[in-house]
This record gives structure tokens, sequence and C-alpha cells, in this order.
């Protein structure tokens, strides 16, 4: 059995209480913030088993990417309502960022 990558768990960490957020939403924008971070995060964490994502997503796409979704996940944590969702969202955008600039490994 082999284990998930780390940035695919940072990923997850992530996208869960955003998709929870985008179902619960009240508002357009909050479901607009909460989309984009779950699009951005299923992007960088299906690249390794989704063969044509890892074909475009690449250097600094993926740098791209995972910083946006440290920024994003920021923006849909402050126009959720759920501060445990909330604090989720970031800390899995911000790691996933943080890995992406090579500041933690």
């Amino acid at each position: 059995m082999s284990s998930l990558p780390f940035d695919t768990v940072l990923c997850l960490l992530a996208a869960i209480p955003a998709g929870v957020c985008l179902a619960q939403a009240k508002d357009g924008a909050t479901k607009a913030w909460c989309g984009a971070l779950l699009a951005a995060t299923l992007i960088v964490g299906l690249r390794h088993y989704v063969s044509f994502i890892g074909e475009y997503v690449n250097g600094n796409a993926l740098k791209a990417l995972s910083v946006s979704s440290g920024v994003l996940a920021i923006i849909a944590a402050v126009r959720s309502a759920h501060p445990i969702f909330g604090t989720l969202m970031i800390t899995g955008g911000g790691l996933l960022a943080l890995l992406s600039l090579g500041l933690i490994g």
C-alpha cells in the first residue's frame, strides 16, 4: 500500500472544508471564493493521479497555484461563517504555499 504525497494531504486539508462551505454558503461571493479554492487545491492534489493535469501543471504553474491556494484559503476562511472550517482551509492552503516555496519540507 503506497502512501499519499504530502502536498496531496495538504490539498485535502483545504479542499474538504472548502467543499462543505461551498455547499452551505448563502451568498454568491462566498461560493465563488470557496469554489476557486476547491478548484485550485484539486488541481494541485490530483496532478499525481491524473496524467494530463501532471503534464500541464509543473514548475512555475504549480508554484503559482499553490501560493494562490494559500491566498484563496485566507479569503474563503474570512468569508465563511465556520471558524473551524476556516482554520482547516488556512492551515492546508498556507502549508501548501510554504511547501511549494521551499520554506518547509
